[in-house]
């Protein structure tokens, strides 16, 4: 007996006292009902099917599309602190050149006490009396520096994405950020940053791809390195 709402009314019918016409009749009508219940069934199965995979593929092309590209931005054109950044410390302090880190010309290289911090941002108005200094990541708290010299904001140099990112952060969420300074070479390439977990990076992000890749070595000595994706890209 097949699941429909019409099956109990034919039940209760004595069909060897019908007709031999009648009894035809009612078989043909059994078998159009048996038909079309089970073609409704199976349109619903293929439309449940076809939004499942309408909803989760759209998830995975974001995710995993394209590498994407910030620009950091602690500081607003007004000069206040810009949602959404933490200041995780303040202290006392001067910037005697630009960043060496990033080419932006609101990017500074400072330093508190003895230890130098770069890159170090300031607001666009030439009248900065602090600067914000990421902690080593762009999802870190800040370092707020209060000035004892007057800041002098750097030239204008364009779009900073035409130079390499000041931090980057693989597909398998590791955070790098460049390096200051001599670094050396491995395997002829310059070891251009430092990871967390003590690997580094060789050279510059790879930008061909949709999802740009770069060169990994665990550590400083490796003899061996590999490509990794770049899930963002920082400026």
């Amino acid at each position: 007996m097949f699941n429909s709402p019409l099956a109990p009314r034919l039940a209760p019918v004595a069909l060897a006292s019908l007709p031999d016409s009648m009894r035809r009749t009612l078989g043909i009508v059994a078998l159009v009902l048996l038909v079309l219940a089970s073609g409704c069934g199976g349109n619903k199965a293929r439309n449940v099917s076809t939004r499942s995979a309408t909803v989760t593929l759209p998830a995975k092309q974001v995710s995993t599309g394209r590498t994407s590209i910030h620009v950091y931005t602690p500081v607003t054109a007004a000069g206040s602190v810009a949602a959404g950044i933490r200041i995780g410390k303040t202290a006392t302090g001067d910037c005697w050149t630009g960043s060496e880190a990033s080419a932006r010309s609101d990017a500074f290289r400072c330093m508190v006490g003895d230890y130098i911090h770069d890159p170090c941002f300031a607001a666009q108005t030439g009248s900065a009396n602090y600067v914000l200094c990421p902690q080593y990541t762009p999802d870190a708290k800040a370092l707020r520096i209060k000035l004892t010299k007057q800041l002098q904001l750097g030239v204008e140099t364009g779009d900073p994405t035409r130079g390499p990112p000041w931090a980057v952060r693989t597909t398998n969420g590791m955070w790098c950020t460049i390096l200051t300074g001599a670094t050396g070479l491995l395997a002829g390439m310059p070891i251009r940053y430092g990871c967390t977990g003590g690997g580094v990076l060789l050279g510059n992000p790879r930008r061909s791809t949709k999802i740009w890749t770069i060169f990994y070595a665990s550590s400083y000595k490796a003899s061996q390195f590999r490509p990794v994706k770049l899930r963002s890209a920082w400026w």
